[in-house]
């Protein structure tokens, strides 16, 4: 089976299996990888875990996101958002030569849309809530849509192996206590970044947990953070990163 007809396979298991699971749900927004195969070829595989998706009908948010990245469209119609992003996959794409990388926001803004579009079309993109979303989110129901999926999440994450995840502030309230975690691998002061260690079916992710991407920051102190975070785990365990990179993807 090839890699397209694998994923969509597996992909539409899921789906069901998470339909059965809301039956009373008015609508739900799908997702997962945004393009499975430059995912699946891509050295680098990010999974973006954030809170949920708020729209009013039903659809596939990976496949509405290819598209537009396929076309140079802007992502989200949220600026923040797209920024946001935009500014994380930067400084992630030096993860492999973090000795030898300058980080500068004359560096930053030579990194176009097209390349960003292009490196977004590599990741995958999934919610923790995935129906019935709401314009602002509440961590008590965010934590009860979490428990009731868990199963999900846990699957997609299992079959997808990402290399690293990047949460949008889901860990507090919402999936600290009901999941294994390993060591702690950096822990910020300025609650910009920390990064743990997440344990699904044996398997050992580490997890970014960052302000959610909605979020109005300062991108060049993100950067900066994001980036002494890489190095200080790089260097407490050198070629933590590498080792992270061109591992087996959809995993059954």
């Amino acid at each position: 089976m090839d890699i397209i007809n694998k994923y969509n396979q597996w992909n539409s298991e899921l789906e069901e299996k998470y339909l059965n699971l809301w039956p009373e749900a008015e609508y739900h927004i799908w997702d997962g990888v945004i393009s499975p195969i430059d995912y699946c070829q891509s050295p680098l595989k990010i999974l973006f875990l954030n809170k949920e998706a708020y729209d009013t009908e039903s659809y596939d948010i990976s496949e509405a996101l290819k598209e537009e990245l396929e076309l140079s469209k802007p992502i989200f119609n949220n600026r923040p958002i797209k920024y946001n992003f935009k500014n994380r996959l930067f400084v992630l794409k030096l993860i492999s030569n973090l000795n030898q990388s300058y980080l500068t926001d004359d560096v930053y803004n030579q990194y176009s849309n097209e390349e960003f579009y292009h490196d977004m079309l590599k990741t995958a993109y999934c919610n923790i809530k995935k129906s019935d979303g709401k314009g602002k989110s509440n961590s008590q129901d965010l934590r009860y849509c979490f428990l009731r999926n868990k199963e999900i999440i846990e699957e997609q994450i299992s079959f997808l192996n990402p290399s690293l995840i990047i949460g949008g502030n889901v860990v507090d309230g919402i999936i600290e206590d009901s999941f294994n975690w390993g060591e702690n691998l950096y822990v910020s002061k300025s609650n910009v970044v920390s990064i743990y260690q997440l344990v699904i079916k044996g398997r050992t992710y580490p997890f970014f947990d960052m302000y959610h991407p909605a979020k109005a920051i300062n991108h060049s102190i993100e950067r900066i953070e994001l980036f002494k975070a890489l190095k200080y785990v790089n260097e407490r365990y050198p070629m933590f990163w590498k080792n992270r990179c061109n591992n087996a993807c959809f995993i059954d």
